[in-house]
């Protein structure tokens, strides 16, 4: 199976990070878009589900590639956050 392109990685949404109290409900992603990120590009990426309101950042697996998410929006239904991967 060869490779993909070496700056183009999948997003893997592991979860929102929230820095909610232990009362709250829990955060549930129902979708991601974009699921690519370009390397060296700023991406906008939206989730949308429930609960995300409090949502500060999220994380990613990028085979150790540094990758920073700017928060942008955060509302019951979707966060936003512009994402670069070095």
């Amino acid at each position: 199976m060869p490779e993909p392109p070496p700056c183009r990685w999948f997003l893997v949404i592991f979860a929102a990070w929230l820095g909610a109290s232990a009362a709250a409900a829990e955060p549930f992603v129902e979708s991601v878009s974009p699921p690519v990120l370009e390397c060296g590009q700023t991406t906008r990426i939206t989730l949308i589900g429930t609960d995300l309101d409090q949502a500060e950042g999220i994380w990613f697996s990028t085979s150790g590639k540094a990758t920073l998410a700017k928060p942008v929006e955060s509302r019951f239904d979707r966060a936003v956050f512009d994402c670069v991967v070095d």
